[in-house]
């Protein structure tokens, strides 16, 4: 006795939603086909269930067998179609289903003939096939037809052969009954066809009654793979291409590596093994990601399975089904199995739910898919297989980027490890092993535990496309190791050539691009035509510095860690303490800090990267650090709030002095406070916020100011130009006519970004911003903590500009020049590294960030303000990132400052995105993230509100009361819609934050429906810059 349960799906249904219960194809029934295992009714049952999906129960010809009554109660029913007269299926399963309320009909005749033409009508118009006459004797299964058993030549058969259209096959019977009812066929198909088809029959009858061998269904020979396209919309975005390849076992019986090669979805790279027993599962996942725990966690195979076996591992519970041959998608599925889970009852939220794997001899799974009980969907579907040969990857592996990586391991997965598919690294660094892989593998490496293990809480994973690779451990390049390489000749030309060409293009530009104007003049360089504007922008803080409480407090807080700060700056914000006066300032707390030393590189412009740091930022320098120039500012504010009227005066070097006058006489002292009785020799530049003396630059304003007029005299001589460089003097040239202010608003634009004005700003300088943002300042007011977003997205704009003039920002893109042949997780790893040698604020973790003043958002620091004082939030460490990337022009790199705004709790965040090729990642707070598309963030329910690239910036939305539906936007409308297009092929799940008008609350809408909707002409407001 034989006894089994069928459900087929051909080609086409295949690649179709299936509904949950996999059974169901019509709304309102749920049909279950019962059959006999006569050869002729099992043909037609078999068409009708491979065509409408019916699940077919099939029981021995002429027996009954109470357990075909519990397989068709497991398949709920709502109707069964018994197919076959009284003895083929007896009479005891229609009492059955009386008994049991279910419904049926018979569709049976007395012969093999009478059943498939009684069949045929009663399902002719659901399977819009047509008729193939057969030699009842010898049934067949003929794929894309419905068999009509020729036997008795029956009246009703003679009757069919006149009216309807029908296909034949060569065989004296059906040849035959053609002559005797003068019927026509559409075609005689040949009998050579009909033997092929036969066979298939034969399989698949075979198969329905034998036990099937899985193993021969889930190949693991080393370098067997199958490439998926993989997809799960509602989870990560999933839209990938996965490779899947079996690799030399380091444990267990087989190992596979899943590795992403092709998509813009969040995929988790993964490496499991598994073991062969009494059935085939997975064991260890070293590490195994969520989209491949449908196959660590569900895959569990018995070694041998009959047609209709069920069986079950925990709360999951599989269903095996014999197919056939088929086709899915384009690859074939040969004696193609079908095995059905129900895993409705496991507690894992992302495997509860029902699924499908089908799968074909000697490939593997074609085919898999799993609906979740939430209503998520995954699918991975075969789309090429085959075997590859191993490649022997080798390479080095260096602590730093340079320092070698001695007896450490590199591997395919973090656990475990065969000699052949390990590389330990010799004393240079170097590496081999063996893997499989078609376009890319994920290595593991690390320190060794023991001889057998990686120490993987100290280990890393770099994706790696070809053969020969350069892999580092991310440390910081230690101070000896940093030394020696930038000792070297060919650095020194690198960093310098670096640094000058940042300078002529941005100086070259300034004339005709008023945001590389300002970008020099928040540089704060000397080397501008006005720069009595940076004491007027330093007047603007002054105004802040003297009136907000507790910030003496503030000022003497020298913490220089993170953490500490935060909780010493809540304690002085929840007190009553001193404010600022200058009364009790004490020059000598201060440090003289070299102009050069700051930046500790020989990418320096002798004048031209003199600078008069913004004083918010130079009065909390590190370790109470400030240039020169610097300490001179603070005593000119000192002695303007003593009713003086001072002056700077400047040499060559950059030695500064204040010269204010005292009776009917002047004084200078230098910048420590001490008198001076002999003048410096080579001054070169005299001026307050008002009027300039400055030759280098063609400034004499002595005939409109007596006090200039009268300090000229007494402290400067005729050697009154600083000593320049042939670089610096055709600089300069540039500078003297770029740098000009002509108009009252170019005025304040140059003073607001010198004063590095940011949104925490807006209430406090109200006159400022009305100026520079009137249809901002009307329609919000100043009764509002915060600015609109667009002074966000501009200041990022300019600071990203500003911050390749910085020495250091050269140093920095040299470093990363220098790696930008390695992956990209070793450039930015040793890159960023060094940068928080310089500024971090404390170990772990190790990042930069400190808050000047009462809070992060008051100013917009550049990267000079980062290295003198290890300021910022996360937008300008953002820009910081975006300086380095931008001046080192690494081929092939995209660099996005994104601003993202939350849904599910107030506030925003930002970061630096990184792509090159299949290589991703983020920069955060000045940390390295690989291997993150940062376009795609979820965390809090993110959604994009700004992006700002290398050459403009937009913003999506702004909060009330700022918001007026509009996109604004420094880029033309035909270059805006190219940039979406490439940001919806970079990050397709990104959503956009859309404010709703109630507060902070935000939708988050898709980047399509948001380019559908909002991107449109008339809906853009442009910016100039």
């Amino acid at each position: 006795m034989h006894k089994f349960v069928v459900s087929l799906v051909i080609t086409f249904l295949l690649l179709t939603t299936i509904p949950s219960n996999f059974h169901v194809v019509h709304a309102t029934e749920n049909i279950v086909l019962l059959s006999s295992d006569n050869k002729a009714d099992l043909c037609v049952s078999y068409t009708i269930s491979n065509k409408l999906g019916y699940p077919l129960v099939v029981t021995s010809w002429g027996e009954y067998d109470s357990e075909i009554e519990e397989i068709i109660l497991s398949l709920h029913p709502s109707k069964v179609i018994i197919i076959g007269g009284e003895k083929a299926v007896l009479v005891e399963y229609r009492r059955f289903l009386d008994r049991v309320g279910i419904g049926y009909v018979v569709i049976g005749g007395k012969t093999r003939e009478e059943t498939s033409l009684k069949a045929y009508e009663f399902f002719n118009e659901r399977l819009d096939i047509l008729p193939v006459l057969v030699d009842g004797t010898k049934p067949v299964v003929y794929e894309g037809m419905f068999p009509i058993n020729v036997f008795s030549l029956s009246d009703d058969f003679v009757k069919f052969l006149k009216t309807e259209k029908y296909y034949a096959v060569e065989s004296s019977r059906v040849l035959n009954a053609l002559h005797l009812g003068y019927g026509t066929p559409i075609s005689i198909i040949p009998k050579a066809k009909v033997l092929d088809s036969f066979e298939k029959t034969e399989v698949i009858l075979r198969n329905l009654r034998e036990e099937i061998s899985l193993k021969e269904y889930f190949p693991t020979e080393p370098g067997y793979y199958v490439k998926y396209h993989m997809i799960d919309p509602t989870w990560h975005s999933l839209n990938n291409y996965v490779e899947v390849v079996a690799q030399y076992p380091p444990r267990g019986d087989f190992f596979f590596t899943f590795t992403d090669i092709e998509g813009n979805g969040y995929f988790s790279d993964s490496a499991i093994m598994g073991k062969i027993d009494d059935h085939i599962y997975f064991f260890s996942g070293c590490p195994v990601g969520e989209q491949v725990q449908y196959w660590f966690r569900l895959l569990y195979l018995p070694l041998k399975a009959r047609h209709g076996e069920v069986w079950s591992k925990g709360p999951t519970v599989y269903h095996l089904e014999f197919v056939g041959d088929t086709k899915i998608g384009s690859v074939s599925c040969d004696e193609c199995i079908k095995i059905t889970i129900d895993n409705t009852r496991s507690i894992n939220k992302y495997l509860r739910g029902r699924g499908i794997m089908y799968l074909s001899k000697g490939i593997g799974i074609v085919k898999y898919e799993f609906w979740r009980s939430d209503g998520g969907h995954f699918q991975a579907l075969a789309v090429e297989s085959g075997k590859l040969k191993p490649k022997t990857v080798s390479g080095v592996l260096t602590l730093d980027g340079i320092t070698p990586a001695w007896k450490y391991r590199v591997q395919l997965a973090f656990c475990g490890g065969e000699e052949s598919s390990v590389g330990i690294t010799n004393f240079t660094g170097r590496f081999a092993l063996e893997a499989f892989f078609d376009k890319g593998i994920v290595l593991r490496y690390g320190p060794a535990l023991d001889e057998n293990q990686l120490d993987i809480e100290e280990s890393r994973e770099t994706k790696v496309f070809n053969t020969n690779v350069y892999l580092t451990m991310g440390l910081p390049l230690s101070d000896e190791v940093f030394e020696e390489l930038r000792s070297t000749e060919e650095w020194k030309r690198n960093v310098y050539e670096l640094h000058k060409k940042a300078w002529f293009r941005i100086a070259s530009n300034a004339s005709k691009k008023p945001e590389f104007k300002y970008a020099i003049y928040q540089s704060r360089s000397l080397a501008v035509k006005h720069p009595e504007v940076y004491l007027k922008a330093d007047a603007l803080f002054n105004e802040l510095l003297t009136s907000q409480p507790n910030m003496w407090d503030y000022y003497m807080d020298r913490t220089q860690d993170l953490l500490k700060q935060k909780e010493e700056y809540k304690k002085i914000e929840s007190s009553n303490g001193e404010n600022f006066s200058w009364s009790k300032f004490d020059i000598t707390r201060h440090k003289p800090l070299g102009y050069e030393d700051l930046y500790d590189t020989v990418a320096f412009l002798p004048f031209v990267d003199i600078r008069l740091h913004f004083m918010g930022s130079s009065l909390k320098g590190s370790n109470w650090q400030a240039t020169p120039l610097s300490m001179a500012e603070f005593l000119y504010f000192k002695l303007k709030s003593e009713n003086k009227e001072p002056y700077l005066v400047v040499t060559s070097n950059g030695t500064a002095f204040v010269a204010y006058k005292v009776g009917a006489d002047y004084r200078l002292i230098d910048f420590m406070g001490n008198s001076i009785n002999v003048p410096p020799s080579n001054v070169i530049l005299v001026f307050n916020e008002n009027y300039v003396w400055y030759p280098l630059m063609g400034r004499d304003d002595t005939s409109k100011d007596t006090n200039l007029r009268a300090i000229v005299g007494k402290y400067t001589t005729p050697n009154n130009l600083p000593n320049l460089t042939s670089d610096e003097k055709e600089l300069v040239n540039i500078l003297k006519e770029s740098t000009e202010l002509y108009t009252e608003q170019d005025y304040y634009w140059a003073v607001y970004f010198a004063g590095k004005l940011h949104i925490r700003s807006w209430e406090y300088y109200p006159k400022v911003f009305k100026v520079l943002y009137p249809e901002d300042a009307e329609r919000g007011g100043f009764h509002v903590s915060h600015g609109p977003s667009t002074i966000t997205a501009r200041n990022a704009y300019i600071a990203r500009i500003s911050g390749q003039l910085s020495p250091s920002t050269a140093m920095l893109a040299s470093l990363a020049r220098m790696f930008s042949n390695y992956s990209l997780d070793t450039m930015i790893s040793v890159t960023f590294g060094k940068y928080l040698d310089y500024v971090a604020t404390n170990e772990n973790p190790r990042q930069g960030g400190l808050t000047l003043w009462f809070h992060s958002e008051l100013f917009f620091l550049n990267i000079d303000d980062s290295f003198l004082t290890r300021g910022g939030n996360c937008v300008m460490m953002a820009t910081y990132a975006a300086s380095i990337l931008d001046l080192a022009e690494i081929p092939g790199l995209e660099v996005y400052i994104v601003g993202m705004k939350y849904t599910e709790r107030q506030g925003g965040h930002a970061y630096t995105v990184v792509f090159r090729g299949n290589e991703k990642g983020i920069i955060e707070n000045l940390r390295w993230t690989p291997n993150v598309n940062g376009l795609e963030n979820e965390k809090d329910g993110a959604a994009l509100d700004m992006i700002i690239t290398s050459n403009g910036w937009v913003v999506m939305d702004q909060y009330p009361p700022f918001k007026d539906g509009k996109v604004r936007t420094t880029f033309e409308f035909d270059e805006l819609t190219r940039l979406f297009d490439h940001l919806t092929y970079l990050g397709p799940e990104t959503h956009i934050a859309e404010f709703t008008g109630e507060g902070w609350k935000i939708n988050r809408v898709p980047i399509q429906e948001f380019i559908q909707e909002k991107l449109k002409q008339e809906n853009i407001l442009p910016y100039p810059f």
